[in-house]
């Protein structure tokens, strides 16, 4: 869940958060959370399943574009082939126009963030969760979530009866010292370094895309000198290697793995910030103030991390 978060003056390193000695506490989440988690990676895997076809279909069919009219033989078989390309890259784009697998991930990953934040804080007595009908306010608040996600479908006996578990009521009626190391380990360590690990993958990952279009451009170059000293050449490879360029910075521009690197190292940079208010916290009340912070700088995360994308 990569947004665009406050800069601040301190550095936070990759290195992964060392772990509090505090126990974990086995916990159970709704079902709404499980299905929208579910429904996210389905959509996810799908969307980038089409846009990798449709690069792939489009370059193959420049490359058999290529070797048209070279020899007889090959001329039939060439253009048979780029009909099969182009129609198969024209198939992946119309499903992913209709199916819309972009979206439908967008609004399960930002349900199943909002569901998650409003889980703890039930847990943590947090706002708006107060002593005053709790269970009612949350699953009140839960459906408002999803029925917000109008075009995500999940099944009827996902959200049917109370979601709150038995776990959640567990921690919620647990001390003020045990929520407080529960949170600590099991909420801000963990998406701590969720956000880390994250954001060296996506860093690695641009930097390996970014190597492959310079090597693409470069054989562009090469091929460019060839045709032009007319040497071990017979067909022009230009278009091919200009059409595999094109196609890596397309599939970086979906993935976009040198901003998600960015925003989620930012991202654990506020956590940090937020980590030390928390730690700090003298009384209860300061603490709780400090956690309805802390889910509110998450729920702004997706949030706006959702709509840079849709």
């Amino acid at each position: 869940m990569p947004v665009i978060a406050r800069q601040s003056g301190s550095n936070v390193s990759n290195a992964p958060v060392p772990s509090t000695d505090a126990p974990v506490v086995a916990l159970t989440f709704p079902a709404v959370l499980d299905a929208a988690e579910d429904a996210s990676s389905r959509n996810q895997r799908l969307y980038f399943w089409l846009t990798g076809l449709n690069l792939v279909a489009l370059v193959m069919g420049g490359l058999a574009a290529a070797v048209i009219g070279q020899t007889d033989k090959a001329h039939t078989t060439a253009a048979i082939v780029t009909t099969l390309a182009f129609l198969t890259a024209a198939l992946a784009r119309s499903l992913a126009w209709a199916l819309r697998p972009e979206r439908l991930w967008l609004d399960a990953r930002s349900l199943a963030e909002s569901t998650r934040s409003l889980v703890w804080r039930y847990m943590m007595r947090a706002a708006p969760f107060g002593e005053r009908s709790p269970e009612a306010d949350f699953d009140s608040g839960l459906r408002r979530l999803v029925n917000a996600m109008d075009d995500l479908s999940l099944h009827p006996d996902v959200v049917r009866g109370s979601q709150v578990t038995q776990a959640m009521r567990g921690l919620r009626d647990a001390g003020f010292e045990q929520r407080r190391a529960v949170y600590q380990k099991q909420r801000l360590e963990d998406q701590l370094n969720w956000y880390l690990h994250r954001s060296r993958q996506h860093e690695q990952r641009a930097q390996a895309f970014t190597l492959l279009t310079v090597l693409c451009e470069t054989a562009g170059a090469t091929g460019g000198l060839l045709q032009i000293t007319n040497t071990f050449i017979h067909f022009d490879l230009l278009p091919v290697v200009a059409a595999a360029a094109s196609a890596l910075v397309a599939w970086e521009r979906a993935k976009q793995d040198a901003a998600l690197a960015k925003a989620y190292k930012q991202s654990a940079q506020e956590l940090v910030e937020i980590e030390a208010e928390l730690k700090n916290a003298s009384t209860e009340d300061e603490w709780l103030t400090s956690v309805q912070k802390s889910e509110d700088a998450l729920s702004q995360e997706h949030s706006l991390w959702r709509k840079t994308r849709v």
